[in-house]
């Protein structure tokens, strides 16, 4: 029998997936690894999701894409994964390194329910504190394997988070204009473009930031994809992000990408460094 079976209420639920608003938090119940608090390489764990949409999700353009809004449900998964089994403690920062989602069969429209059935690759723990988890997961509904997925988080104490960025601006309620991609240029197989983000994107701000956020590169990475091999954008195979620095929210963010065998390679610039890069395939797993 798991340790801890937990089925919490959606206050809580909010804590443990970073969320301010109820209509945000896809998880939903979480099955935890047999053992003491401490997470070990090896662990399993199962958490069940709804990416479901309403309310003002209805508005959001991330919210549109089966692929974002699974996406999230991973995003969530990987931290309920440290908090509720992994001993992180509610409030800590946690800072994506890696995200990915790659589909097994294309999805028609988003999932209404999924079950993450993660385990744990590595797992760094500093002074007792968790300090850096990465998972494989693989996504199922009831009966069907839909995608696999890849998470890496590095967790930052608050009071540390907030002396590092004690000079970041924040996000701002009136936002940028809405569009993912501008000034947008196409060459053969290359693409630049500008990205901007729009905040009031609930699905993406769900709460006022300092950086720019892992699931607008992710709605970024899927647009420019698109553009360059001529399809609609929520017709994708999947996306994966690595992240090398956080990008502030009142400098330009740049885009160029390229066709490669078999997938888009894309980069993203600010003050002439690379802040993030990205992969889009072009297939399903086999």
């Amino acid at each position: 029998m798991p340790l801890n079976c937990t089925d919490r209420s959606t206050a809580s639920w909010r804590e443990v997936t970073h969320k301010l608003h109820d209509e945000n938090v896809m998880v939903t119940w979480v099955d935890a690894p047999e053992r003491g608090e401490l997470l070990a390489l090896g662990d399993r764990c199962t958490v069940e999701l709804s990416p479901r949409i309403e309310g003002c999700l209805l508005t959001s353009a991330a919210a549109q894409s089966p692929t974002l809004l699974t996406l999230e449900a991973l995003r969530q998964a990987g931290l309920a994964l440290a908090h509720v089994c992994g001993s992180a403690a509610v409030g800590v920062t946690m800072l994506a390194n890696a995200i990915r989602l790659q589909w097994r069969r294309p999805p028609e429209h988003p999932p209404v329910r999924v079950w993450c059935s993660i385990v744990v690759t590595d797992v760094v723990y500093r002074r007792g504190r968790l300090h850096r988890l990465t998972f494989d997961a693989e996504i199922c509904d009831e009966t069907t394997p839909l995608a696999y997925g890849h998470g890496d988080m590095t967790c930052i104490p608050h009071a540390v988070y907030a002396r590092m960025r004690r000079d970041a601006a924040m996000s701002e309620p009136a936002g940028r204009p809405p569009q993912p991609l501008s000034d947008v240029v196409v060459t053969d197989s290359r693409l630049t473009a500008r990205t901007d983000w729009d905040t009031s994107d609930r699905l993406i701000f769900d709460h006022p930031l300092d950086h720019v956020p892992g699931m607008h590169f992710a709605l970024a990475a899927l647009r420019t994809h698109a553009a360059l091999r001529g399809v609609d954008w929520t017709e994708d195979r999947g996306v994966e992000l690595q992240f090398s620095t956080l990008a502030e929210l009142d400098g330009d963010l740049t885009v160029s990408a390229r066709r490669e065998v078999g997938y888009t390679a894309i980069d993203f610039h600010q003050g002439g460094s690379t802040v993030a890069t990205a992969r889009c395939p072009d297939e399903v797993l086999a």
